[in-house]
Parts: C-alpha cells; structure tokens; sequence
C-alpha cells in the first residue's frame, strides 16, 4: 500500500513528512506533494481511501477563534474560500 499526502502549504508537507520519520513509517511508500488538493482529482480519484480535513470556517468566524488556534494554525487551513 502507498500513501499520498497532499496539501496547499509547504510547511505543513515538511511536518507531516517530519511526523512519519519520527514515527518509523515508510517514507519509500509515501508521496508528498504540495498542491491544492481539487487540482489533483484525476489522482484522487484512483485512490481507495481519501482522509481529507479541508478548511470548514467562514471569515466571518475566523476572528472569534482564540489566538493561539490563529497564532498556530494557518488561515487558508481554516478558512473555507
């Protein structure tokens, strides 16, 4: 089985990619691609399970947030467009 790891932020593909060496998994079975996630659905559509946390806020919430979840977390992971 390969895993494909998909997101729109660099910095997040590096921690993902940091979490799964930390964690002994196998990097040669892993693919990680930085990209908007809806301009992949040809590759998407080929896999057998898709685990996806898109951004579920509108703006409007967003600065109700505390500030350590806007401080931590980036806006566009978020914030729905």
């Amino acid at each position: 089985m390969k895993g494909i790891f998909v997101d729109i932020n660099q910095k997040c593909i590096a921690l993902t990619k940091q979490n799964a060496a930390k964690n002994g998994l196998p990097l040669e079975k892993m693919q990680f691609i930085c990209e908007d996630m809806l301009k992949m659905l040809d590759l998407i559509n080929q896999c057998q399970l898709v685990v996806s946390n898109p951004p579920y806020l509108q703006e409007k919430h967003y600065h109700h947030l505390e500030k350590q979840v806007r401080r931590y977390e980036a806006k566009t992971a978020l914030v729905s467009g």
